[in-house]
């Protein structure tokens, strides 16, 4: 959410954008006049880039990413080409889920009461057109709630759709971002990243959990007795190409083989979902969950937040990893610490 200036801030603004001058009396005794001098060019250009700086400053503080921008820029007082693309991308996130896109204000409902039999409706219809239609004049409302600190956790007791219609997640994305943003990573990673992303990890030092993943990445479903299947193998190559960074009060590094349970977690086909997510004891940033036979023979993916399970719209690895990542903005959530910089290339590189 946009911070309004601080005090302080607007002190200086005002000061700076008006002073008085008092003329004497003429030799006539005319009565005084008070003149107000506009403030210079230089004057006005000062302030306005002082009152953005501070506006850009409180939207990084609080969206993903943005600590280590603000971090990188006060040690080094600039910023390289990538992480000036991360502040882009992240401002312009901001904007759109403050003010909407072009696309996203067409037939946006404005009042509270509006949204409110909007809501209402879409609990209780089994249409599935009238829930993504409502849905969709809802995007708005929504995205101030996943931005409101209070009510962001409300939003699956508010929007329970999730829970049971597929689609609803990459709709948002979609609103948010525009449809030619959307496809980019399942367009990209096929077909420029992945095998670079094999051929690297082939020179690193091997180990017995980077073979199997190298693998799995470079088989077929076929071929597999078990193990994950080759698509997200390559995703979860990143992890060891990419490890999770030291942290805590001991500084201690999580494996490569510990931070892809940050990422996905199997259990069996007949499993209960619902046990799954009642084991969850804290409270963490999303992932996926494979249901299936065995990890190369998964039939369903969900994406779990906040102890809910929201259905992947396809049983493909990918597209379901693509969905988790795309989670993130539709929820305004931070990255696992432990995968943040997985993530940050992908934002990166892809989008």
């Amino acid at each position: 959410m946009l911070d309004s200036v601080s005090p302080s801030t607007s002190h200086s603004i005002a000061s700076s954008n008006s002073s008085f001058l008092s003329s004497g009396a003429d030799n006539e005794g005319d009565s005084d006049d008070t003149i107000t001098l506009q403030p210079s060019p230089t004057q006005r250009n000062r302030a306005d880039v002082t009152c953005l700086a501070q506006n850009i400053e409180n939207i990084l503080k609080e969206k993903p990413g943005g600590e280590r921008i603000l971090t990188e820029y006060a040690r080094k007082k600039s910023l390289t080409d990538s992480m000036r693309r991360d502040m882009v991308k992240i401002l312009v996130a901001h904007m759109a889920s403050e003010h909407g896109t072009p696309f996203s204000k067409e037939n946006q409902l404005t009042t509270e009461t509006q949204c409110h039999e909007a809501i209402a409706l879409m609990k209780h219809t089994t249409d599935e057109a009238i829930i993504k239609e409502k849905m969709r004049q809802t995007f708005t409302h929504r995205q101030a709630m996943v931005h409101d600190p209070v009510k962001s956790s409300e939003i699956f007791t508010t929007f329970p759709r999730f829970l049971d219609i597929m689609g609803l997640v990459e709709q948002d994305f979609s609103l948010m971002f525009g449809d030619d943003i959307s496809p980019k990573f399942l367009e990209k990673w096929p077909t420029h990243y992945r095998q670079k992303v094999l051929e690297q990890s082939r020179g690193l030092t091997q180990t017995s959990d980077l073979e199997d993943l190298l693998h799995n990445a470079e088989s077929t479903t076929e071929e597999l007795e078990d193990g994950w299947d080759s698509e997200i193998s390559s995703i979860l190559l990143l992890i060891h190409l990419m490890p999770p960074s030291p942290h805590g009060r001991n500084k201690g590094k999580l494996s490569a083989r510990h931070a892809i349970d940050h990422l996905v977690k199997f259990i069996k086909t007949g499993t209960s979902v619902e046990g799954h997510l009642d084991s969850i004891t804290d409270s963490r940033q999303p992932n996926l969950l494979a249901v299936g036979t065995k990890r190369s023979a998964i039939h369903k993916y969900f994406i779990v937040i906040d102890k809910h399970a929201i259905p992947c719209q396809s049983p493909d690895s990918l597209a379901s990893f693509d969905e988790l990542f795309k989670a993130h903005f539709v929820f305004a959530t931070s990255y696992n610490r432990d995968l943040a910089s997985v993530y940050h290339f992908l934002q990166t590189a892809v989008y």
